[in-house]
């Protein structure tokens, strides 16, 4: 909390670092789900720090807490995997679609996050 909020030339949404811990899985597998840590958040998409690293284009389904104690799940697609740039093994999602309490958690934690 208190993270400098930045904005990317091709990003359409404000960014902000979080550590949330998070669960995945691919949809198509659906498999366990496995923990993992979000490092950056918007209300586009977020970056999870993970060495289990579906291809690109697979979509995952994301179970992340909210404000207020609760979960809300949601899914994605892997738009690229980071291994370089000094950052963490990870992959970016993308966010698909995000129902009315998924959006609301998303915005209220990005919100939290970029104030100070």
């Amino acid at each position: 909390m208190g993270q400098r909020p930045s904005y990317d030339k091709e990003r359409r949404h404000l960014r902000v670092k979080v550590a949330l811990d998070v669960k995945f899985t691919c949809v198509e597998a659906m498999e366990r789900m496995i923990r993992a840590n979000a490092l950056d958040l918007s209300e586009g998409g977020m970056y999870i720090v993970t060495n289990s690293t579906p291809k690109k284009g697979r979509s995952v389904m994301i179970e992340m807490p909210t404000v207020n104690g609760s979960s809300v799940k949601f899914t994605g697609s892997v738009v690229h995997h980071r291994t370089i740039d000094g950052l963490p093994h990870g992959i970016g999602i993308q966010f698909d679609f995000l129902d009315e309490s998924a959006r609301k958690a998303v915005a209220e934690i990005v919100a939290r996050s970029g104030e100070g």
